[in-house]
């Protein structure tokens, strides 16, 4: 922990941030429950007892400490999870206490504080927005937040759901996983995990074995844990050994994924559906990206734009950024877009050209190729897919709001520069054209009768996209053919027309 070089680990969403670091911004303390193990990291040394030198991993099934100490691992005693120190836990369960006012005020890490408020603020974000936390993760498709009552019950308070046909959101992200690693040169210069440097923390022996040991078949489970967790380093050294004879390439795959948020109140004995959403995804990663981002270290492009195509009950669908999970800042996009952005340190913005950091200019520039060469074609991919499949209201809805806010104006430009080359224009008498093929209304609009008319002539008018993207495809460099009376006039010449049309349009 905090000693792993993931920055040039191409298999690590968190090579661009700082991980799990970033919990010490909301705690002083962080422990958590694996398997016999329980671990407690106290960078400040200011909770844990004498001893303890800044964080330890205790066995808790035989060490006595367990016995010596139980105010120390009373909090890991939760039988609605599952929870005791009798027992081996199945997974594994992080317990983060929140610093409060009072203890941000002597606090050596951090002044930032939390209070019950927040506390109830989180639980109206997740249910708010909890559709599209999940869209992005590689492995969590379920989300439950417990409170925990002054008679000290833990009751369920929100779940959060996600789930695609067949489990392809999980084959997909297996497939990508595979695709980076067995790129030629992709893992050039990255340490192997189980090589790294001795661990920060202390480990606490069982009595009758020497120090810094485990039993011989704990010792086997775990490693069998971490050949689990990292299924591609081995693969890794064998296809950096052996390269595939291909030197770059892309891989682009689409999926469906159907969220539902949960409201549970125990007062009622049951649970309120409060919606569930249906969002098409589309995904792809690619090792074709600028030399100057292979200087360091080799880098892959993974990004995902997501639509909600279909939603029930009162949340609404949200645009936003995520990388893997959401980001909280306001994005102007009808859409969720994720990518494995360079971060800022607090893990709450993208880099931007205005950050003076060491390293920010380059940083920023990754930022810039995701989002304008990766991004864009495939928002505007997913955008033919929707009107492949009949969502012709959709498409236009689905067109980003112009904006110059940094870094986001750069997947708007590159969209709309790419956008009359695609056939996302749609007309009533030819369907789906390009911007090129079609003919739009003047600004000013038109009489319906002549508008009328001219569909009733099949002329290719294109009706609907709002005037602010019509206006952000000329700012780019769009030249659209508009109606006027010219044009009127030479249809009316090959058609028939009433004698109103004939008297606005005389020859």
């Amino acid at each position: 922990l905090g000693g792993r070089l993931k920055e040039k680990d191409p298999t690590k969403i968190g090579r661009f941030g700082l991980g799990f670091c970033s919990v010490f911004r909301y705690t002083d303390l962080v422990s958590f429950m694996s398997g016999r193990h329980i671990v407690f990291l106290d960078p400040s040394t200011s909770f844990l007892p004498a001893g303890f030198e800044g964080g330890r991993r205790i066995d808790f099934l035989s060490s006595p400490i367990v016995r010596a100490q139980p105010g120390l691992f009373a909090p890991f005693v939760m039988p609605a999870l599952g929870a005791s120190t009798d027992q081996r836990f199945p997974g594994t369960l992080f317990r983060l206490p929140l610093r409060t006012p009072a203890q941000a005020a002597t606090s050596k890490i951090s002044q930032l504080s939390k209070t019950a408020f927040d506390l109830q603020n989180l639980n109206m974000i997740l249910r708010d927005n909890g559709p599209s936390f999940l869209l992005f993760l590689k492995n969590v498709r379920t989300i439950k937040l417990f409170e925990q009552n002054t008679r000290g019950e833990v009751v369920l308070r929100t779940t959060i759901n996600a789930r695609s046909p067949l489990e392809e959101r999980s084959n997909i992200v297996r497939e990508f996983d595979e695709f980076i690693v067995s790129r030629p040169g992709m893992l050039l210069g990255v340490e192997r995990a189980d090589a790294a440097a001795e661990p920060a923390v202390k480990t606490e022996s069982q009595p009758d074995e020497p120090a810094g040991s485990e039993p011989q078949e704990h010792e086997a489970s775990t490693h069998r844990q971490q050949d689990n967790d990292r299924p591609t380093q081995v693969k890794a050294e064998q296809d950096v050994a052996q390269p595939p004879a291909r030197a770059q390439g892309t891989v682009r795959r689409s999926t469906l994924v159907t969220s539902s948020v949960e409201h549970h109140e125990p007062l009622l004995q049951g649970s309120l559906n409060l919606g569930s959403q249906e969002w098409l995804i589309h995904s792809s990663v690619t090792d074709d990206v600028p030399k100057q981002f292979q200087v360091n270290w080799p880098y892959h492009a993974w990004t995902e734009v997501a639509a909600c195509i279909r939603t029930q009950g009162p949340i609404l669908a949200r645009g936003g950024v995520h990388s893997f999970l959401p980001l909280p800042f306001a994005a102007p996009l009808p859409v969720c877009i994720n990518g494995q952005f360079a971060l800022s340190s607090d893990r709450r913005s993208l880099w931007t050209a205005t950050d003076r950091a060491a390293g920010a200019s380059e940083q920023c520039h990754w930022n810039e190729f995701l989002l304008s060469a990766q991004v864009a074609p495939l928002y505007l991919a997913l955008l033919e897919d929707l009107a492949q499949r009949g969502h012709e209201s959709l498409v236009n809805v689905l067109l980003p709001v112009p904006t110059d806010a940094a870094p986001l104006d750069r997947v708007v430009e590159a969209f709309y520069r790419q956008l009359p080359q695609r056939p996302l224009f749609f007309t009533k008498c030819r369907g789906w054209l390009t911007g090129t093929e079609c003919i739009f209304l003047p600004a000013a609009g038109l009489a319906p009768k002549i508008v009328d008319y001219l569909l009733s002539e099949d002329v290719p008018l294109c009706i609907g996209i709002e005037n602010n993207r019509l206006e952000a495809l000329e700012r780019f460099g769009f030249q659209r053919s508009v109606v006027n009376a010219s044009l009127v006039r030479d249809v009316m010449r090959r058609g028939s027309c009433s004698q109103a049309l004939q008297d606005a349009y005389p020859e």
